[in-house]
């Protein structure tokens, strides 16, 4: 049994328990059973050793815990301090201080919720009550403790909720209870986990062609479901699913490294975890060749999900690395989501900004005289900014198209009115990208969906500094392809005559191969707006400091945006130019692109990834 997050109902079913009369804690307090003690012990060690291999930076997610037995619960590594409580002893082995209180949890739960804060805490009963010999309860602990790592990444809640499921629901059962459309979908499905199975099961991995065909048939069983249920289907496969992949990966690493404790050892019912995870890896075969949809419901999706992440091994993919940046859908971990044509940025330490005394200069040659036009772009200061890719191309209204079809939560009719100015993506009338400006920049975005986009796309909006060490490429220049004026040839604004949006790459790329960094569209950047630079600033600064993921919608005022626009004059286009934009109002001037950690990006010489403009 696997609850989800369901803690109004699972705290009101313990709530029933004290109400029917269990006994309150006397003046000695409780201490657990040795043969509990011992598994926990075991459960911590196997955390400790072995997760971080089995799993990248596991070890990041919290790991309170609550152990059920007949008459009392013990609360473990926690930091919060719940109510009735109290220290029955210290353990180092259990991560220090145990706390005790009468059970008010079911005995025979294994979930991870929510219990006593916002941490996700396991829940367990113990190996007799929930019926699982020591080892196999050990697992199970270790496929809760993945249940920590997802719901504790910052983005979680605020990307599940987006992916228009729950309806008001906000307990969490839309996990457990969405109308899937499971008699209809069983033989298809029944098809395909038995075909998963022969391509997993062999000697051998499956060959390339076996798994490009099983993958296209994933494909056409998804796309014969209605939007909401493909994307329950591929929430369920990810969430699940992986916590049992991680649950037989932890299993089987430990059966080859983890050295198992004397205690143990000499349990009743103790068996190896080279055996425990054979026999996992059995149960999951056997429940890809048996199970069906119309009988086992949402259970489906366990062994489904892990299968398909050992499919997505057998192709050598770095995968795990993205998996919680960008969430619910695995198939999409065959492909890079970020713009195939990302541009590599290399780091480096230069002067941005403007000096003070170049504004007079800047005023006359430029004809424009009003108060803080040139000001806020002074002082210039040295800023060291690491290396990066970037989009190639401003984000269009097709990328953008794909992503509102994976995030519904950012369609046109499902932003709230008080996080837009009414007009967000204006120039889809009917909610959906028109097939003419499908090369176009996307506009009528507010900076909340300019960043969610960024950050589904495995990225982020590109910092000021990132923004403008991308458009000098290198260089001193006052635009983007060098210090002459700009023309109609070399950029999208006032003068070109469209007075409009152009498909992007139309204009001549700068020196590193980006294309209308100046013109086209104004960019949102990460910045918060501050009207003059600070007189100095550490490595990759970001004004305002970094927005996490479940903060995105609690963004106001006025970000920073660069480039120019199609309406916009020649001045607007200088490398250096800064403007602001609120970040609700969606209008038809102002776009944005992506910047993407460096894995790829071509390092500078000298020191990691870093180099200064004059080498």
């Amino acid at each position: 049994m696997v609850l989800r997050h369901l803690t109004a109902v699972i705290l009101a079913l313990g709530a029933s328990a004290q109400a029917a009369g269990l006994e309150t804690m006397g003046p000695a307090p409780a201490r657990m059973a040795e043969a509990d003690r011992v598994r926990l012990a075991e459960a911590f060690a196997v955390m400790a050793g072995v997760q971080d291999a089995a799993w990248p930076r596991w070890s990041v997610a919290p790991s309170s815990l609550v152990l059920v037995d007949r008459d009392h619960e013990y609360l473990l590594r926690s930091l919060d301090r719940p109510e009735g409580f109290v220290v029955s002893e210290s353990d180092p082995r259990l991560g220090g201080p145990v706390r005790v209180r009468a059970r008010t949890f079911s005995p025979s739960l294994l979930a991870t919720f929510p219990a006593f804060g916002p941490t996700p805490t396991i829940v367990v009963g113990t190996a007799r009550t929930t019926g699982k010999h020591s080892t196999a309860w050990v697992l199970a602990v270790l496929h809760e403790h993945f249940h920590q790592l997802q719901y504790s990444d910052p983005g979680y809640w605020t990307e599940s909720q987006a992916l228009g499921l729950s309806g008001s629901d906000q307990s969490g059962m839309w996990m457990l209870d969405y109308p899937f459309p499971y008699e209809a979908t069983s033989g298809a499905f029944a098809e395909l986990s038995r075909e998963m199975a022969r391509l997993l099961d062999g000697a051998a991995p499956a060959r390339p062609e076996e798994r490009e065909a099983f993958w296209g048939r994933y494909g056409e069983l998804c796309g014969t479901l209605k939007p909401e249920d493909r994307r329950y289907l591929s929430f369920q496969v990810w969430q699940e699913g992986i916590a049992r992949y991680a649950e037989l990966g932890v299993a089987e690493r430990a059966g080859r490294t983890h050295r198992v404790s004397a205690e143990f050892a000499a349990l009743r019912d103790y068996r190896t975890f080279a055996a425990a995870a054979a026999a996992l890896r059995r149960e999951t075969m056997d429940e890809l060749r048996t199970q069906t949809m119309a009988k086992d419901r949402r259970t489906v999706f366990y062994a489904f999900g892990a299968g398909l992440g050992l499919l997505l091994d057998q192709e050598g993919l770095a995968w795990r690395d993205r998996y919680l940046t960008e969430k619910f859908r695995l198939e999409a971990y065959r492909a890079p989501r970020r713009d195939p044509d990302a541009v590599p940025v290399p780091g480096a330490t230069f002067r941005m900004g403007t000096d003070g005394g170049a504004v007079p200069t800047l005023r006359t040659r430029y004809g424009v005289g009003f108060r803080g036009s040139f000001e806020n772009e002074v002082p210039a200061h040295p800023v060291e900014v690491s290396s990066l890719l970037m989009d190639r191309d401003e984000v269009t209204n097709a990328r953008f198209a794909a992503f509102v079809e994976a995030r519904p939560g950012w369609c046109a009719g499902n932003v709230a009115a008080k996080r837009q100015n009414g007009r967000y993506l204006e120039q889809w009338p009917d909610g959906s990208c028109p097939p003419s400006r499908k090369d176009h920049p996307v506009v009528f975005v507010t900076w909340p969906a300019a960043q969610a986009f960024c950050r589904w796309a495995g990225g982020r909006l590109p910092t000021e500094a990132e923004w403008e060490l991308a458009a000098r490429a290198g260089t001193d220049a006052e635009f983007p392809w060098g210090d002459e004026l700009p023309t109609p040839a070399r950029a999208n604004y006032s003068e070109s005559g469209h007075n409009d949006t152009v498909p992007v790459g139309r204009y001549p790329p700068n020196p590193l191969g980006l294309h209308d960094l100046a013109g086209n569209v104004w960019e949102f950047v990460l910045d918060e707006w501050q009207e003059r630079y600070p007189d100095a600033a550490p490595r990759d600064p970001v004004g305002g400091g970094t927005v996490p993921d479940d903060r995105i919608l609690a963004v106001t005022g006025r970000r920073v945006v660069r480039g120019g626009s199609f309406a916009g004059a020649a001045v607007n286009l200088r490398t250096r130019w800064r403007d602001s934009h609120p970040v609700t109002n969606a209008v038809g001037f102002v776009g944005f692109r992506c910047a993407y950690p460096a894995a790829q990006a071509v390092p500078a010489a000298g020191s990691p990834g870093v180099r200064r403009l004059s080498e």
